[in-house]
């Protein structure tokens, strides 16, 4: 198979195409420029990705590794060429993100080629994963074989190296031969231990079997005969009951007359109690009693009417009163008073202006005498005009006494006229007697109020009572018409007291009816009549009752049925623990089979033990002959990498623990006596031997920076054997360096990521 070229969207690779040639094919890159994903790559599309891997300290799995870093979808597309024809072989990313199942298509016809989209490699290549990725598949710092657990490369080197047919394998038939062995017997396990203690478990079976075989027996014998002494017992029993069935049956009978007689009783009562349709009860009594008795109430107060008339009467007594207070002629209370201050004070000052009269008068005749005097005086001092001077002081003095005299007389005597006609109008004696009589007239206005009111609430106590009268006696009569179609209010004392009889006969009648009723249910309560008849009807004739009695009877009942449940639970758990046992005859024929087949067993172990024996002597002389093949390869391999130095190569064991020599005659040296570069080419040349012997010249050899370790001369020697190596195969040689392209220069197909 050789790979023509490959287009990858994988880890770091976004869209990435690479061109691949036939034979040598050397991929150059810088660190970190994708050589490895490119390596891993060609693993995925061919075997695909592990999507159980678990991601762990130190270890990350190719399905979360090789997500692509520009977070797009995986995908892969491999063009090859194989047998003649030319393939492309395609994977997609899955609902997990990871390539999933591939698609390998015809180039030609692009029709799909069945039975390769799991593993188009093992279908291509002819080997699984772990052969090609321990054989074809050398990165950088593995060129140590891997330990190989599953032993699927040293099966096919064996093989091949011994018979040449891969299916032909020691370490197969020879795991598969001690599982078989194993099985068998291994230590304390395996299927002879097994039937030994299967057997024996069997044989303790049947012992315990047996053993409850006989307490069964001997529990069914007593059961037995708890069973025909429990039916005599129970046909006593059955005696009693029929007995107090039939009492009992009497009782029922006796309360079911006297609950029809109270039946009937409260039938006749509830009859009398009916008016109508209509049943009196104790609400509507209570009710229409309670109008009546308001009813009644209502009348006696009619009486009222007098109260209307001597309020009234009192109304205009008092009214009448106020004529005597003329002088107020309808002012209020408030204005009276004001009225009567206001006369009282004019009263106060009139009499104030009488007594300035009586002042003014006394102070003219006063200035007649002084006159006189003055006069009497200018007729002694001035003889002649003083005579003159003095008549005329004396006629000045005589005129104003009278003129004081005469004014001072008529000004009194209207004022007190005035004063007297107030007075008169108030009819009083003074002003105290106006305000007295200003008092009066308000607390007489008060009165007045007082009994207009006392009027009007007569007035209108007498209407509300008459009009609820009115109410009541149309209600009482619309009730009682209940108890008669015509009732008069007359009639209605009678109705309530006949209606009232009716309902205390119905209550008691009531009473007396529930009573024999509930007397009735409870003789019969929890009890099936229908039962009772049955069990009564079962009473033989002409018997007497037994003489056991109740409770004795019940007592032997109670201990059999305990016994019995004693013994029936005591049969369930041994007839249950049998069946858990299982069937005696069954366990005996199981004992023969397990005995039969544990022969077998034996023998069968016996043989296989022997086939392992001769199948050890034949692996020793198939081993001999494996080891020389390839010594001899890696050897070959060995003594062109290092230019001669060392030509022989020698696999001690199982494990290729290994030692080379420069010349058979020289001594061996072990592998931790080589120098670090030596042992590089010792590893590399084995797994290029093994890649020789194990898997076939059309699988590709994939290196991945194999030779970063190797120097510029083990190099030179390691590419020239890879050249020749190239012509039967495709050899992809990732590296680092320049030197690899440089040193081939146009014998190989150069590629710079």
């Amino acid at each position: 198979m050789n790979i023509l070229s490959m287009y990858a969207t994988f880890g770091r690779l976004v869209k990435k195409e690479l061109k691949l040639a036939e034979g040598l094919n050397v991929i150059y890159g810088e660190n970190e420029a994708g050589k490895s994903t490119w390596s891993d790559f060609i693993r995925a599309m061919l075997f695909g990705i592990s999507t159980s891997e678990k991601s762990k300290k130190g270890y990350l799995p190719d399905k979360e590794k090789y997500l692509p870093w520009s977070g797009g979808q995986m995908y892969g597309r491999i063009e090859i060429s194989h047998q003649g024809k030319e393939y492309i072989i395609e994977r997609k990313s899955g609902k997990n993100g990871v390539l999933g199942d591939a698609s390998v298509i015809d180039k030609k016809t692009g029709l799909a080629v069945p039975g390769m989209s799991a593993s188009p490699g093992e279908a291509i290549l002819g080997v699984k994963r772990q052969v090609f990725e321990r054989s074809a598949f050398i990165g950088q710092a593995c060129v140590q074989i891997e330990n190989d657990k599953d032993g699927e490369l040293q099966r096919r080197i064996i093989s091949l190296a011994g018979s040449g047919d891969e299916t032909a394998s020691y370490s197969v038939v020879s795991k598969r031969l001690s599982e078989w062995r194993n099985k068998r017997r291994y230590n304390k396990s395996g299927d002879i231990p097994r039937l030994v203690d299967e057997i024996s478990g069997i044989s303790e079976k049947l012992e315990r079997l047996r053993e409850d075989a006989k307490i069964l027996t001997a529990g069914h014998t007593e059961l037995a005969e708890l069973t025909v002494e429990e039916q005599k017992y129970e046909n006593q029993a059955a005696l009693i009951k029929g007995f107090k069935a039939k009492e009992q049956l009497e009782r029922c009978a006796l309360a079911a007359r006297d609950e029809q007689s109270a039946r009937d009783e409260y039938m006749k009562a509830l009859e009398n109690a009916t008016f109508d349709g209509f049943v009196v009860n104790e609400d509507f009594l209570q009710g229409i009693g309670e109008k009546y008795g308001r009813y009644s109430a209502h009348m006696n107060n009619m009486t009222g009417e007098e109260l209307i008339v001597n309020a009234k009467k009192a109304l205009d007594a008092e009214t009448e009163k106020l004529g005597l207070f003329d002088m107020f002629n309808g002012l209020t209370g408030r204005e009276a008073k004001e009225k009567a201050a206001a006369d009282s004070r004019y009263i106060a000052g009139v009499r104030e202006s009488l007594s300035r009269t009586k002042r003014a008068g006394v102070f003219g005749a006063a200035a007649g005498v002084v006159l006189l005097v003055i006069s009497a005086v200018c007729a002694a001092l001035i003889p002649g005009a003083g005579m003159l001077l003095a008549a005329a002081g004396a006629l000045a003095g005589v005129l104003c006494a009278a003129a004081a005299g005469i004014i001072g007389s008529r000004k009194t005597k209207t004022l007190k006229s005035m004063i007297s006609r107030l007075l008169s109008i108030y009819r009083v004696q003074d002003e105290a007697g106006i305000t007295a009589r200003a008092d009066e007239y308000d607390g007489l206005l008060s009165r007045v109020g007082e009994a207009e009111k006392v009027y009007k609430q007569a007035t209108e106590n007498t209407m509300l009572y008459k009009n609820r009268a009115e109410a009541l006696k149309a209600e009482i009569l619309a009730e009682a018409g209940r108890l008669k179609a015509d009732a008069t209010l007359e009639d209605v004392p009678e109705l309530i007291e006949r209606a009232r009889r009716a309902v205390k006969d119905l209550n008691t009648a009531k009473y007396n009816f529930e009573s024999a009723r509930i007397r009735a249910a409870s003789v019969g309560e929890g009890r099936d009549l229908e039962e009772l008849r049955k069990a009564a009807q079962l009473l033989p004739e002409n018997i007497n009752p037994p003489e056991t009695g109740e409770d004795e009877v019940s007592e032997k009942l109670s201990a059999i049925k305990i016994r019995r449940r004693e013994l029936e639970l005591a049969i369930s758990a041994v007839s249950a623990r049998m069946s858990e046992v299982g069937d005696i005859a069954a366990l005996e024929a199981e004992e023969r089979q397990k005995q039969e087949e544990l022969n077998k067993k034996t023998l069968e172990y016996e043989a296989i033990e022997a086939a392992l024996e001769h199948l050890a002597q034949a692996h020793g002389e198939l081993q001999n002959r494996f080891a020389p093949e390839l010594e001899n390869r890696a050897g070959g391999i060995f003594e062109k990498l290092t230019g001669g130095s060392f030509s022989i190569v020698k696999i001690k064991n199982r494990d290729m623990q290994l030692s080379v020599s420069e010349s058979r005659a020289a001594p061996p040296r072990e592998e931790l006596q080589l120098s670090a570069g030596t042992l590089d080419e010792l590893y590399l040349s084995l797994r290029l031997a093994l890649c020789e012997i194990a898997v076939d010249t059309g699988i590709p050899v994939i290196l991945d920076d194999a030779l970063v370790t190797f120097d510029d001369k083990r190099m030179s020697y390691a590419l020239e054997y890879l050249s020749d190596m190239a012509k039967e195969r495709q050899i992809l040689l990732y590296t680092c360096h320049k030197r690899e392209y440089e040193y081939l220069g146009d014998r190989a197909n150069v590629i710079r990521l």
